[in-house]
């Protein structure tokens, strides 16, 4: 399994009982799934833009980050996912960010979990949280 950061994000911040499983799941270690270094990033900035929006104190998006941050993934550095990735988002028109999780979980033949319907739709397979 493939983990994109939208689908931690949601997962931290609305009341949705799938992306919470998961959530549970991996902290509890039941699940190890992958995820691109560009996920801390991904998810340090949505917190940020709650934070920017005030809807969350500085310090909810500080103790979000470092939680997601001590979850036990498999994180693959960006320069093993950057060609692939590229090529993935030239032929389904995607970021190049977005784009990584996609190559990740076809290098894995894994599930890709995300809330983003337009990356579930780009992915070979994926489970949609949104």
């Amino acid at each position: 399994m493939v983990l994109d950061a939208s689908a931690v994000v949601r997962a931290l911040t609305v009341r949705d009982s799938r992306a919470a499983d998961w959530l549970r799941r991996l902290d509890d270690g039941e699940i190890v799934p992958s995820a691109p270094d560009l996920l801390f990033a991904e998810v340090a900035h949505a917190f940020l833009r709650y934070v920017r929006a005030e809807l969350f104190d500085i310090d909810v998006a500080r103790d979000n980050v470092e939680f997601v941050c001590a979850l036990p993934l498999q994180v693959w550095p960006l320069q093993r996912l950057a060609h692939a990735a590229l090529e993935v988002a030239h032929e389904r028109h995607l970021s190049a960010y977005d784009a990584c999780y996609v190559a990740l979980a076809h290098a894995e033949d894994a599930v890709l979990v995300t809330a983003d319907r337009r990356l579930a739709a780009a992915a070979d397979r994926a489970e949609l949280v949104a």
